[in-house]
């Protein structure tokens, strides 16, 4: 059933093309399936229009190629849900001029040309399959612009309108067979650096063809919104890419609003490149994503056109390759732009900027020295100092030389706490403040020193020797000193002889007293990393070595590490009475040994 409906909300120039009569487009076929519109102007997106007009009385041209895939699949009524495929693919073409009046307002005409078209029968009112080469409606076009400049920056807004007369072939999926029509808001917002969003929202309206035998579908008056980003790939802006989204749904049909057989919903990726003489070469494709009546599975659009550099997007100037306003021939940078703050003695460069802080040379009172996170207020370009490095700067430092390390004083402000002793531990917790705690500090008082450092039960302050473990006895001079034992520069002195067994190389009972303190004094010295066992003889036989070996051993068995002792016997001494025993510390190397000759005496 067709059922005519006058073209009300067009434009004037709508209204008055709206009264060709065209009633007796009565043939069987079908109605104008493809809901691509070829841009008027070439600076337009592929499918979404811009708000800006071409120039006054210049004109553009467009020609486009566009394929799509299963544009038209509808549900049979005497088989439920079951769809058919009316028209599998579909290519045409597409053609447009426009004319520009005074900068403001934009005339046009396009015709779209079937060039091929498939698909399967019976069609609607029992007609063939698809028609191939056939003429599509006249579309004329009327857009003015009302708000924004035609170039440059900032929001533009423009109202445009179409009328289609039927001169198209409904077989061939071409007209609707009677004039229809459309009106358009543009709306267009142009960003720094290039990148553009534009949307397209109007309202198609077109006859009602309902069709129910042996397909059920309706098509009527449309709600459309298309909108698009565009941003350009390279710096000059001569590779454009975009992304457009299309989608419309049935307006006079309610039931068919917002559902998936009556919505159209697809989206493009396309890139356009413009040439130096503003031809546009373009490539797009995309897909649907809803079931409606012209919504393809697969579209692929090629767009040539001829545009105009005053519209399309601004092209750097011939021979200013960078841009700033200087042309390469006198420009001592012809690849850096000289940027709001010029070099006064290169033309056309930027003012030096060494340390990259964003103060030019002229200007930075530290031209070699980025002013960082924490500039200084007082010198441009300078960053706050901080001599000691301890992350308070020198402003507010009371110690400004001296880091305040891992134990800030609280009570000044960027100093250590204070250690009036110098034993690492701060005052505030230092037990003995005015005492160094030394190499042997007390565990129990953070800052003292051990009141026994050689562990041997008498006290530090009486100890004559407090730092060899001895006996406690009633002589002052030698109170907790080792009997038989001295450590001394360079030697562990024996104040007595080791003995050995008569004609043999053991060691005798009455020695191990004296070996005992030597294992004691090592063992409670770890500063000492070595002693070297010397026993000295006449040279008549090897009975020094062997003896020498005996010694070691036996303080290795009592708990002295093997590395911390060695055995030496390569000494002689003329007429001796039998090998004599020294203790030599080899690490750390002695400065001088002190002392006499060990007593002859024994235990």
């Amino acid at each position: 059933m067709l059922r005519p409906r006058p073209l009300a909300a067009l434009s004037a120039f709508a209204v008055a093309l709206a009264t060709v009569d065209a009633r007796a487009q009565t043939a069987p076929g079908g109605f104008q399936l493809d809901r691509y519109q070829v841009p008027m102007q070439a600076n337009d997106g592929f499918w979404t229009e811009r708000a800006s007009t071409t120039p006054h009385l210049r004109v553009g041209a467009v020609l486009a190629l566009g394929y799509q895939r299963s544009p038209l699949t509808v549900r049979r009524t005497d088989s439920g849900d079951e769809t058919a495929t009316l028209v599998g693919n579909d290519l045409r073409g597409h053609a447009a001029l426009s004319l520009g009046l005074f900068d403001r307002a934009q005339v046009g005409v396009a015709l779209p040309v079937v060039v091929f078209t498939d698909g399967s029968t019976p069609q609607p009112s029992g007609g063939a399959g698809p028609t191939s080469f056939a003429i599509g409606d006249l579309r004329i076009d009327l857009r003015i612009r009302l708000i924004g400049d035609n170039t440059g920056q900032g929001f533009r807004l423009a109202t445009a309108s179409s009328v289609f007369l039927p001169t198209g072939n409904r077989a061939a999926y071409a007209s609707d067979g009677w004039v229809t029509g459309n009106m358009r808001l543009l709306a267009e917002y142009e960003l720094p650096g290039g990148v553009r969003a534009d949307l397209n929202v109007g309202v198609w309206y077109r006859p009602t063809l309902t069709f129910t035998e042996p397909y059920a579908y309706t098509v009527d008056d449309e709600l459309f919104a298309r909108t698009a980003i565009t941003a350009p790939i390279t710096r000059d802006r001569t590779l454009l890419a975009t992304v457009e989204v299309a989608g419309a749904t049935a307006l006079a049909y309610a039931p068919g609003a917002f559902t998936r057989y009556y919505s159209h919903l697809e989206a493009m990726l396309g890139a356009k490149y413009i040439t130096d003489s503003s031809v546009f070469i373009g490539l797009a494709a995309g897909a649907g994503f809803t079931s409606g009546v012209g919504t393809p599975d697969a579209r692929v659009i090629l767009l040539l056109g001829r545009g105009y550099a005053d519209t399309a997007p601004h092209l750097p100037r011939p021979g200013d390759d960078d841009r700033d306003g200087v042309v390469n021939q006198d420009d001592a940078c012809p690849r850096t732009s000289m940027g709001p703050h010029p070099d006064p003695d290169r033309r056309g460069c930027p003012s030096l900027d060494d340390d990259r802080d964003g103060y030019i040379n002229q200007l930075d009172n530290c031209p070699t020295r980025a002013a960082g996170a924490h500039p200084d207020l007082d010198r441009v370009g300078c960053p706050l100092l901080d001599g000691d490095g301890d992350g308070v700067f020198d402003a507010r430092d009371v110690c400004p030389a001296l880091a305040q390390g891992a134990h800030p004083d609280p009570e000044r402000l960027g100093c250590p706490a204070r250690d009036d002793d110098d034993d690492g531990v701060p005052d505030a917790t230092d037990a003995c403040p005015a005492v160094a705690a030394g190499d042997r500090a007390d565990l129990d008082r953070p800052g003292c020193p051990d009141a026994d450092r050689d562990h041997d039960a008498v006290p530090n302050a009486s100890d004559a020797c407090p730092d060899e473990p001895g006996e406690a006895n009633a002589d002052a001079s030698t109170n907790g000193c080792p009997r038989w034992v001295r450590l001394r520069a360079g030697e562990i002195a024996l104040l007595a002889p080791i003995a050995f067994a008569p004609r043999g190389d053991a060691l005798a009972p009455r020695a191990l007293p004296l070996l005992q303190e030597v294992a004691r004094v090592i063992l409670a010295h770890p500063e000492v990393r070595q002693v070297r066992v010397e026993v000295h003889g006449d040279g008549r036989s090897d009975s020094a070595a062997r003896r020498a070996e005996c010694v070691r051993a036996w303080l290795i068995g009592h708990g002295v590490g093997e590395d911390r002792v060695t055995a030496l016997a390569d000494a002689v001494v003329p007429r001796a009475r039998g090998p004599r025993v020294e203790l030599v510390v080899v690490d750390p190397a002695p400065l001088a040994r002190g002392g006499g000759t060990a007593p002859q005496g024994g235990p």
